[in-house]
C-alpha cells in the first residue's frame, strides 16, 4: 500500500475520533443516567439511591464510545477510578450521602453529575413461580434479595412441622414426600428491623419411570393413559392446595374465635371488678362518719404571753393612703397558741376621742359557749408616723382553731391603702387565709406568744 493511502487512511481516523468526541459532547457536558437492572434497565432516581444495590452508569442523550474513564468523589472517596474501558460500568455505593460522578473521554470531561445515597435496607417479598418440575427428589431453590441484612432465616414446613431450614440468600431444599409446604421467610436488618414472608409451595408426587420392556412385543403406556395420569395427579395436587386452604381459613376462623372469647372475658372481668369497686365505695360511704371531737376555742390555762410576733400586712407610705371610716376582715390560720395583742395604723388628726371596736371569733367548730369576744380601742394621732394601737383582754387563741378579726373603725377616721399587690407574710404563730375586703387600714398585727 502507497505512503499517500496509509496517510489518507490515519487522517479519517483522526477526523472520525474528533466528530465522535464532539457529537459525543454536544458542545458541552452531558449528564449521567443511573439504571437498575443492567444496561437497558429502569432509570433510577438519582436523589433516592441505595447502599449494597447494583447500579449501571451511563452518559444520557448519546453513543456510548469507547475508552471511558469514569471517576468518583464522596464520603471517604476524592477522584477514585472506578471504571475504565466500559461504555456501561456497574457501581455499588457503599457509604450514604452526596457522591459525584465524572466521565471522562480522550482527556476530556464529557458527562458529570452527582447523586444522593441513602440507607440500602430494603427487604424483598418472597417470589417463586410453581413448575411441573415441583415433584418429589427435585430440588426447589427459593432466593432472597433483600439488602444490608444482618440475619436470614428459612423454614419449610408440612402440616404445621418444620421439615428444612436454612440461613443462606439462595436456600434449595429436596422434598422427600408430596402434599402442599409452606416456605416462611424471617429477615433481621442491620437497623434490627425484622420482616417475615411466606408462600405456599404443592409438590407433586415423583414422575413414574418408563417400565422396562420384558418382550419386544410389550408396549409402553397409550398417550391417553399418560394424559389420565397427569390428570389424576394435577386433581391431586388441587386438592392438597384446597385442603390446606380450608385448614388455614378454619385456623384462622378458631384464632379470631378464641380472641373474641378472650376479650369478653376480659370486659366481663372489668365489669365484675368495677362492680365490685363500686358496692364497697356503696358501703363505705353509707358508714356513720366518725364521732368529732372537739377542741376547745380558747386556752385557759393562764399562762402568760409575753413574747411579740409581728405579722406585716402593707407598708403604704402615709401620702398614700384615703382618710375614712370602715370595716376590715381578715381571717387566720393559728399555728401556735397566741393572744391577739393590738394592730398599726395611720390616724388622721381628727380622730380625737372616737373610739372603734375589735372583734375576734372563732370560725370552726370548737368547744365553748362563747366564740367571740369585742373590745374597743381608741386610736391616737401621729402626723408622721403610724400609731400602735393596743388591745386589752383578747382571749388566747388555740392553735389549729381559724379566726376572723373584723376591725371597725367606728367614728375614728384610719388611713385605707390598696391590698392589690400586697403580700402578707405569715409568722411563727398565724398566718393569713384571706382578707373579706380590697382594701386594709391594718399595717400590721401584733401577737404574743
Amino acid at each position: 500500500m502507497s505512503r499517500p493511502i496509509l496517510l489518507a487512511i490515519a487522517l479519517a481516523a483522526i477526523l472520525l475520533t474528533i466528530a465522535a468526541v464532539v457529537m459525543f459532547s454536544g458542545g458541552g457536558v452531558n449528564s449521567i443516567g443511573v439504571l437498575t437492572g443492567g444496561s437497558s434497565g429502569v432509570v433510577a432516581n438519582k436523589d433516592s439511591l441505595l447502599t449494597g444495590m447494583d447500579y449501571y452508569l451511563k452518559v444520557d442523550g448519546q453513543e456510548q464510545p469507547e475508552g471511558l474513564v469514569w471517576m468518583m468523589s464522596g464520603p471517604g472517596l476524592v477522584d477514585v477510578e472506578v471504571a475504565v474501558d466500559e461504555a456501561v460500568p456497574a457501581v455499588v455505593f457503599d457509604q450514604t450521602g452526596r457522591h459525584y460522578l465524572r466521565c471522562i473521554a480522550s482527556g476530556k470531561l464529557v458527562a458529570e453529575d452527582s447523586v444522593l445515597v441513602l440507607h440500602g435496607e430494603q427487604f424483598q417479598p418472597l417470589a417463586y413461580t410453581p413448575s411441573e418440575a415441583d415433584t418429589v427428589g427435585a430440588a426447589i431453590t427459593l432466593s432472597d434479595a433483600s439488602t444490608n441484612v444482618k440475619e436470614r432465616e428459612w423454614r419449610v414446613e408440612r402440616n404445621g412441622e418444620r421439615v428444612a431450614r436454612g440461613e443462606e440468600e439462595d436456600f434449595t431444599w429436596i422434598p422427600d414426600d408430596s402434599g402442599t409446604y409452606v416456605v416462611r421467610l424471617r429477615v433481621v436488618m442491620v437497623s434490627d428491623a425484622e420482616y417475615v414472608d411466606s408462600l405456599m409451595l404443592s409438590v407433586s408426587p415423583p414422575p413414574v419411570p418408563e417400565p422396562v420392556a420384558e418382550a419386544a412385543e410389550e408396549e409402553g403406556p397409550s398417550e391417553a393413559e399418560l394424559a389420565e395420569r397427569e390428570a389424576r395427579r394435577r386433581a391431586k395436587a388441587e386438592a392438597e392446595v384446597e385442603a390446606a386452604a380450608r385448614r388455614a381459613k378454619q385456623a384462622k376462623e378458631d384464632a379470631d374465635r378464641r380472641a373474641r372469647l378472650a376479650a369478653d372475658a376480659a370486659e366481663a372481668k372489668r365489669r365484675k371488678d368495677e362492680e365490685a369497686r363500686a358496692q364497697k365505695a356503696r358501703e363505705e360511704a353509707s358508714k356513720p362518719p366518725p364521732p368529732v371531737v372537739l377542741g376547745p376555742c380558747w386556752n385557759s390555762s393562764g399562762r402568760p404571753f409575753n413574747a411579740p410576733v409581728i405579722m406585716a400586712v402593707g407598708s403604704p407610705a402615709r401620702s398614700a393612703v384615703t382618710w375614712k371610716k370602715g370595716v376590715v376582715e381578715l381571717e387566720i390560720q393559728v399555728k401556735e397558741d397566741c393572744r391577739l395583742t393590738g394592730f398599726k395604723a395611720y390616724a388622721s388628726a381628727s380622730v380625737g376621742d372616737k373610739t372603734g371596736k375589735v372583734t375576734l371569733a372563732c370560725v370552726n367548730d370548737c368547744q365553748g359557749a362563747n366564740k367571740s369576744k369585742t373590745v374597743s380601742f381608741r386610736p391616737v394621732y401621729d402626723g408622721a408616723e403610724a400609731v400602735s394601737i393596743p388591745l386589752s383582754s383578747m382571749p388566747v387563741m388555740v392553735a389549729g382553731n381559724r379566726y376572723r378579726i373584723t376591725i371597725d373603725t367606728g367614728e375614728a377616721e384610719l388611713g385605707f391603702f390598696s391590698l392589690a399587690g400586697a403580700g402578707v407574710s405569715g409568722t411563727s404563730v398565724a398566718s393569713a387565709v384571706s382578707f373579706g375586703q380590697p382594701e386594709s387600714c391594718v399595717l400590721d398585727l401584733v401577737f404574743k406568744k
